[in-house]
């Protein structure tokens, strides 16, 4: 068996306390429901909007103490039970046909969604095998994702639509025609518009170029207040910097100058310290030296009196002397031996005299030596030390200006930064002023031409040769010639506009239409939910006495007289492996497709033995 595309629709039911449940039975994928007014016909045509995500329901006085409808159906052969409450906007979905806690699927709701619980298209749609589809709402490529609502007017025509002149895929809100143009090619060619890139709308262009206008307005105005020098032009700012700077590398010149002499008074004071510091030195042992030699001096020049002495002494004893003793006048050895002592002892005393005298001699040219060698050191030093003195003075005059120059460095180098940074701002300024006439001169991206919109040629032509074909197979009046127009996207048949013909023409034509795209997609392989809802289609054979649309046009007379209404609801028959056909009807069913289709019949109020409506 071959697995079933689509949705199929197998039970809708409504619930209440204390209320006998009302269900409509869909045995078969064609299913009529015909019958008089106000039977509840287009509440059920309502319910199944409503499980199909619409908002809310609008209930009719039959439904009162109904609180929640049911809906048991096939997604690709799937089994899906699904409740919501009356003006709710959850949905319980279940697997199976069943409300058995085990079997239950998730949660649904309508509009946004939160953190768990997803929009109800997203339940159709994924079991429908369908992913994300991008549509352009409006012709500035504004996106939105496609869901099952947007979806229905393709799949599900009311009384008062079939009849219309808009276009069967679009609405009477011109402003949707783009969305909608763009539900219809995506059906036609399995293309969305992901890829179309997204233009600023006039109104939102308009908007945001007043705030950014307002934005760089504001920001001007501040960066004018940070201005340390206001009134100075950009010009002048640029003049003033390259003035600095050359007065600060000619301070950085005489700085650098300074720090360098500084540096080599530095030096050479080391070198003058240490040679002062030598000389001080050599100045202290010659100083010790002299001492020490002047104390040796002296000692000579006792040791020379007292060895002089000593000789005096030595010649007063011998002289006169001849070896005889002054007493007795007798020679004596012992006496002779004496005087021979104390002459040796002269001798010796004059011959120490002579070496102590030599060596006295070198010793005062020593100190003569020391002294002049002390005297030139002592000179050296007082040089020194004037020349140190005068190093401390160069110093001590570079110092101020060093000092100065850094002074002068940083209060250049402060303005410098003051004027650096006004110009930045001015650069700023000037880009934003720039910007500004940017923006002010900017105009309004133009919306993409509808061209942009449209589907191939290609595909259009394969949808218009479906369309001939189904005009064939339902025997409709006329050579079926079909066109396509871009402006109405509404089919021309033989030259004539849809929109020209009666009522009961324009309903067979726009079920055509729907029926057509159906066949379209299921050829190419493309996407549809194979659900086709419609309400009124062979409005053409109403009794125009007692139906509200009145009395039949002259084209709807022409049409009434041929069997459209039987080839019509055959060929359904013959395409329902296609799709579902949920079909609202106020006329009676040709007896010869009872086999085929199935036939569900609201009799009204008066008679109470057979179904009176819905409830």
């Amino acid at each position: 068996m071959t697995k079933s595309q689509g949705l199929r629709i197998r039970e809708l039911s409504v619930f209440g306390a204390d209320k006998k449940t009302a269900t409509i039975l869909f045995k078969k994928d064609v299913k009529v429901v015909n019958g008089a007014s106000n039977t509840g016909k287009s509440f059920l045509l309502s319910l199944i909007d409503y499980m199909l995500g619409k908002e809310d329901l609008k209930l009719i006085k039959e439904a009162a103490g109904y609180s929640e409808c049911r809906m048991k159906l096939y997604i690709n052969d799937t089994p899906f039970f699904i409740i919501r409450k009356f003006n709710d906007e959850t949905f319980q979905v279940y697997r199976g046909h069943e409300e058995e806690e085990d079997s239950f699927y998730s949660y649904f709701k309508i509009g946004n969604e939160t953190k768990t619980v997803k929009n109800i298209s997203n339940f159709y749609f994924k079991e429908l095998g369908l992913n994300s589809v991008t549509l352009a709402k409006n012709r500035s490529a504004k996106k939105e994702s496609l869901t099952i609502r947007t979806l229905s007017r393709s799949i599900r025509s009311d009384e008062k639509s079939i009849i219309d002149d808009v276009s069967p895929i679009l609405t009477p809100v011109y402003t949707e025609d783009t969305k909608y143009q763009s539900v219809f090619k995506f059906l036609l060619t399995g293309k969305d518009d992901s890829d179309l890139e997204t233009l600023v709308s006039r109104g939102a262009f308009t908007s945001e170029k007043k705030g950014k206008i307002s934005i760089l307005e504001d920001l001007i105005v501040d960066l004018k207040e940070d201005l340390t020098f206001p009134k100075e032009s950009v010009e002048d700012l640029k003049s003033s910097k390259d003035k600095l700077q050359a007065s600060i590398e000619e301070t950085l010149n005489r700085v650098s100058e300074a720090e360098k002499s500084l540096l080599d008074i530095v030096n050479t004071r080391k070198i003058v310290s240490k040679e002062l510091d030598i000389a001080n030195y050599q100045v202290r042992n010659l100083t010790v030296n002299n001492i020490n030699f002047n104390k040796l001096n002296a000692l000579y020049v006792r040791d020379i009196e007292r060895l002089s002495s000593q000789e005096e002494a030595a010649f007063l004893l011998t002289v006169g002397h001849n070896g005889e003793c002054g007493v007795c006048g007798q020679s004596s050895k012992n006496i002779c031996q004496d005087i021979r002592y104390i002459d040796e002892l002269a001798v010796a005393s004059l011959a120490e005299i002579e070496k102590i005298k030599i060596k006295r001699e070198e010793l005062l040219f020593a100190i003569e030596t020391t002294n002049r060698k002390k005297n030139l050191f002592e000179e050296n030093v007082l040089k020194l030390d004037d020349k140190l003195k005068t190093l401390d003075e160069d110093a001590e005059n570079r110092s101020p200006i060093i000092k100065l120059g850094d002074e002068n460095l940083g209060a250049l180098r402060k303005k410098m930064s003051k004027v650096s940074a006004d110009l930045y701002i001015q650069k700023k300024i000037t880009r934003y002023e720039t910007q500004l006439q940017e923006n002010e001169l900017e105009k309004a991206p133009k919306p993409y031409g509808k061209e942009k919109f449209l589907p191939e040629s290609s595909y259009i032509t394969d949808f218009c040769l479906i369309y001939k074909k189904i005009l064939d197979e339902i025997k409709f009046p006329g050579a079926h010639n079909v066109e396509f127009d871009f402006d109405t996207y509404d089919v021309v048949i033989d030259g004539n506009p849809r929109d020209s013909n009666g009522k009961g023409v324009k309903a067979i034509l726009h079920s055509v239409f729907k029926i057509a795209l159906l066949i379209h997609c299921r050829e190419k392989g493309l996407f549809h939910p194979g659900l086709l809802i419609l309400d009124s289609p062979l409005v053409t054979y109403r009794d125009p006495v007692k139906h509200r649309m009145g009395d039949l046009e002259d084209d709807e007379l022409a049409l009434k007289q041929t069997s459209v209404r039987y080839n019509f609801l055959d060929y359904l028959s013959k395409i329902s492996h296609l799709a579902q056909f949920i079909i609202i009807e106020n006329i009676d069913i040709p007896e010869a497709l009872s086999n085929q289709i199935e036939v569900e019949t609201f009799y009204g109020k008066g008679n109470s033995e057979l179904r009176t409506g819905f409830f």
